[in-house]
């Protein structure tokens, strides 16, 4: 399920074989340049993340709820691999729990942050080295999407155990579930398609095909549509229009 990423000189694919996660680089003639084993992965699922190239690094996700990486220590982890020797350059760990969604590096709040969500909370951390910077805890047992951004703010959605989309300002340090979540909704919130944000609003393609709108600042729905059919493609804005797939 994982979509190849590309830095204009090698293309990297992410696939989970035989209980582990491998990050394998490709040239445009079609030849293999490196093949490394970021980490333990095994999920009944599947693995479904996307690779994410952040300067000299490709950084991939391993979310799950398989045995230890370590002695009393859960496997899930992250990892950043240079992206000319395919060498690990720094592995963190992760909550243990089954989650989907790829890691994504924006400039948010005037700095660099690798965000992703999953079991329990969502987290920024510092790409270059995998430093954290700031958790939200919410009630999400999984999440099978990515987030969202603006320039001060993260929205992330989740629908397991109970539906949650959240809006949370992105300076601060620590656990900040208390000092800044801006807003949250119960009612917009999708499973597998990956929120959007444009012009101060927040779109959010419900599994069940109906299409939220909401107020980025305050959270407040604008607007709902049912689309018709099952989704499982994120929404997409471009030329003035949002395309939406079923």
């Amino acid at each position: 399920s994982a979509t190849p990423a590309c830095d204009g000189r090698h293309v990297y694919v992410t696939t989970a074989v035989n209980g582990s996660v491998w990050v394998t680089a490709i040239d445009f003639s079609g030849r293999i340049v490196w093949q490394s084993a970021a980490g333990p992965f095994e999920c009944k699922w599947g693995y479904a993340s996307s690779p994410t190239i952040y300067k000299s690094l490709v950084i991939v996700a391993a979310d799950h709820a398989s045995a230890p990486l370590n002695a009393g220590q859960g496997s899930s982890h992250l990892a950043a691999l240079h992206r000319q020797t395919g060498e690990i350059v720094w592995r963190i760990r992760r909550p243990s729990g089954d989650s989907f969604g790829t890691p994504i590096v924006a400039t948010v709040a005037g700095r660099d942050q690798l965000l992703i969500a999953g079991k329990g909370s969502v987290r920024s951390y510092d790409p270059a080295t995998g430093d954290p910077l700031w958790t939200c805890r919410w009630s999400a047992l999984r999440s099978a999407n990515s987030v969202a951004f603006d320039d001060e703010h993260v929205f992330a959605s989740a629908k397991h155990p109970q539906g949650e989309l959240i809006c949370i300002r992105a300076d601060g340090e620590g656990d900040v579930t208390a000092s800044h979540v801006v807003w949250r909704d119960k009612s917009s919130a999708s499973e597998v398609p990956s929120p959007l944000v444009h012009d101060g609003l927040v779109y959010s393609l419900g599994d069940d095909g109906i299409l939220s709108c909401l107020d980025s600042t305050t959270g407040k729905v604008m607007w709902k549509r049912r689309l018709g059919g099952n989704m499982s493609s994120s929404p997409l804005i471009a030329g003035g229009h949002l395309y939406c797939s079923n």
